[in-house]
């Protein structure tokens, strides 16, 4: 049972790109009028979750409703293909469980985040996980009994039952599996040895405990631990700091380098052995298949990178002579510039909603009307609390009410971004929840951040084009320019990397820890140029960047270069008000797991088969530093 929760949390997209991220207080921002019509004087400011249950005791009889719901779909186990009718029956009947037991888990784990604290919350959300485990194996066979079903008997199936056309899309998917379909032995033995396959993340996380880290000074004569700090010293005007807190930290980790190495030769086998047990000739052919995406749209993607290197190393040396170093190292990368004249911004919460009116006029009406009727009908949470979820913000959908979106508010650029952010992902789960049924609520992955992204595209743009001010300007510049250096370049060095593992093992050649030093170094050197001054600790990033993998597979880092690169092709558009711009995109925001993401992306004229998409991304990367040193040469 698939009861996927929608929160897009921005775990290694935050994790991996502190550069995007800098905080900005003090100054209110010229942009925010604070008399803006649009907005109602009284808004709600905590989401109402009486619209999914108006009491524990209603959510109670719900449970107990899917409670009942178990040993029911057994009936369906020995004969679900053996009528148009009964298959129909049956796959309408997993839906309502599945729909049932997804109303409930969201709302008990929105309760939670309200107070993390309360273990009587925690203890629905246990009662509720654990049911849908026991349900989940009660529909096991589903799937199975598909895939060894004669295909054209399906497809009679549908042509014979009008209820199944809905379910079209779903069993087409379904039976593209067929040849990658593992016997039940197999598919029991694989199981059985999820231990073993997984050996190589529990080793990743012994290593963790393990570590030390030698305590830095802070820059004040004090000697203060990494653990809780790093964030803050890498950010530090001070280049020693930078360097001793980034030196104790790679320190920490090369101290187990040997250990790393056999955790990520591990993880990389693991991944070839899968492959290959189903069927696959690589295992980027393996990965990329799940979401339908051919493997030429990944290797588009290391291309265009690779011939837009340039524009990275002459971004690094602008940062470069801005901090006012002899050499730039990985430490330098965090640090917020020491823009001249540079004013640092606040917004309110009222304020940035009367700017969002402003700044997603271009989305059109439809849209805006669903952004005003989040706010007004309580479907935001908007300010932290001692027991509340700090997590800085997502987004969740309840099928038949609207979504939910969590947000911790703090007045920074950040917490502005978030708005925009999770609204745009809010948007599309209610776009998807009016376009397609509940079996397709889920997004594809490699297009999961196009709406979530492109809001906050097209804020950056309308702040850049409507600011007066050059040193706020520069400030915003900044942001997005290394924002997009993580997005595009990062994760193209750390995703160049996993194909040249993964193709290593696949040749069945040997996974060394020199050959894997090695072969990161030459890869970063290809990337950073002379901007950078590499050392033999830095080698050890590529180790951590591919070990630090909460999807449990491979080739996944490209789904936000590629989303970044779709979400400023839409906003372009968007502001340059294309005719049926506001049609294609709402069509395309719409789309859930009843169309394949790259199809989808094709018919709202991106065709990502060829470089094209990612070599528009890049050229606006370059005019981008461009205007930073126009604006940077007319300040000095």
């Amino acid at each position: 049972m698939k009861i996927g929760k929608h929160e897009f949390r921005w775990s290694i997209v935050v994790a991996l790109a502190i550069l995007m991220v800098y905080p900005l207080s003090g100054q209110k921002s010229d942009l925010i009028n604070k008399n803006s019509p649009g907005i109602a004087k009284s808004i709600p400011y905590q989401w109402n979750l009486g619209h999914v249950y108006a009491s524990e005791g209603a959510w109670r009889k719900d449970f107990e409703k899917l409670k009942n719901c178990q040993g029911k779909m057994s009936s369906f186990k020995n004969d679900l293909v053996s009528s148009p009718k009964h298959l129909l029956e049956g796959l309408q009947y997993r839906d309502q469980v599945n729909l049932l037991a997804q109303r409930l888990q969201a709302w008990a784990e929105k309760r939670v985040q309200k107070n993390v604290n309360d273990t009587t919350r925690q203890y629905l959300v246990n009662q509720v996980s654990q049911l849908i485990g026991t349900l989940d194996a009660e529909q096991s066979f589903i799937e199975p009994a598909l895939l060894v079903a004669d295909s054209q008997m399906i497809q009679d199936f549908i042509a014979s039952e009008p209820g199944l056309v809905a379910y079209k899309p779903y069993l087409d998917d379904l039976l593209r599996f067929r040849s990658h379909h593992l016997s039940s032995d197999a598919a029991s033995l694989i199981a059985q040895e999820a231990n073993l396959l997984n050996f190589s993340q529990s080793m990743f996380e012994a290593i963790k405990k393990d570590l030390e880290f030698s305590p830095v000074n802070d820059g004040t004569g004090n000697l203060v631990p990494i653990a809780g700090n790093y964030i803050n010293l890498l950010e530090s005007g001070d280049p020693l700091v930078r360097k001793d807190a980034y030196i104790s930290r790679m320190n920490g980790y090369f101290a187990h380098k040997n250990a790393l190495g056999v955790a990520l030769a591990s993880e990389v086998n693991r991944d070839l052995f899968l492959a290959r047990a189903k069927g696959f000739s690589s295992c980027l052919d393996w990965s990329l298949f799940d979401e339908a995406v051919p493997t030429q749209v990944f290797r588009n993607f290391l291309g265009a990178v690779n011939d837009h290197v340039d524009v990275l190393q002459k971004w690094l040396n602008i940062r470069k002579s801005l901090l006012g170093v002899d050499s730039l190292t990985l430490a330098d990368l965090y640090v917020p510039l020491p823009l001249p004249g540079s004013k640092e911004d606040i917004y309110t919460y009222d304020e940035s909603l009367n700017l969002a009116n402003k700044v997603l006029a271009p989305l059109g009406e439809s849209y805006l009307k669903i952004f005003q009727n989040a706010q007004s009908e309580a479907w935001i949470d908007v300010f932290p609390s001692p027991e509340k979820d700090p997590w800085p913000g997502s987004a969740t959908m309840i099928y038949g009410v609207h979504p939910y979106i969590l947000l911790n508010w703090d007045s920074t650029l950040f917490a502005l971004k978030t708005v925009f952010h999770e609204m745009g992902h809010a948007v599309s789960l209610k776009y998807i929840s009016e376009d397609e049924p509940f079996l397709y609520q889920r997004w594809w992955y490699c297009t999961s951040e196009v709406p979530s992204t492109c809001n906050e595209i097209l804020l950056k743009e309308y702040m850049l084009a409507n600011s007066q001010d050059k040193f706020r300007k520069l400030v915003l510049l900044q942001d997005e320019i290394d924002r997009a250096a993580h997005l595009l370049f990062n994760l193209g060095l750390v995703s160049e990397f996993e194909l040249a593992v993964h193709t290593q093992a696949e040749q069945g050649e040997i996974l060394s820890l020199n050959w894997c030093l090695t072969t990161y170094h030459q890869l970063a050197s290809k990337y950073y140029g002379s901007a950078i001054s590499l050392s033999p600790l830095d080698d050890i990033q590529g180790l951590l960047d591919l070990l630090d993998n909460p999807w449990g597979t491979c080739y996944v880092r490209y789904v936000y270069s590629l989303g970044y690169s779709a979400s400023q092709n839409f906003a372009k558009r968007l502001i340059a008000n294309e005719p049926e711009i506001q049609k294609t995109y709402r069509r395309f925001i719409g789309r859930g797991r009843a169309h394949y993401p790259i199809e989808s992306l094709k018919e709202a004229g991106i065709d990502f088969a060829t470089s094209a998409p990612f070599e528009e991304t890049f050229k606006d990367f370059g005019s981008k530093v461009e205007q930073f040193e126009r604006l940077l040469r007319e300040i000095q």
